[in-house]
């Protein structure tokens, strides 16, 4: 039987390079390196590699909005990244 794997991500927020995040983990929250479209489609195509393209990737909303690049470039700086994220549907 196969089986399909569903990525899942949101909240971009145009962030095109890491960047210090909060990250809530117990008992002590810290702050360290996240996002980052680069990183972000690093994980996506190894996963894809390792489930032989049985996958749908999800960009959920909150990508277009938030820094300098996304705004000046109405979203495109995102796109050209996005492609090698490569998501399935993006709303």
């Amino acid at each position: 039987m196969r089986s399909l794997t569903i990525l899942q991500l949101n909240d971009l927020h145009g962030c095109l390079t890491p960047h210090p995040e909060l990250f809530r983990l117990a008992p002590n929250d810290r702050f360290r390196s996240g996002g980052g479209v680069a990183r972000i489609a690093t994980i996506f195509q190894s996963i894809r590699r390792e489930v032989d393209g049985a996958l749908i990737a999800l960009d959920n909303g909150d990508t277009f909005h938030g820094t300098m690049p996304a705004v000046c470039t109405e979203g495109e700086a995102l796109l050209g990244n996005g492609k090698r994220r490569r998501p399935s549907p993006i709303s």
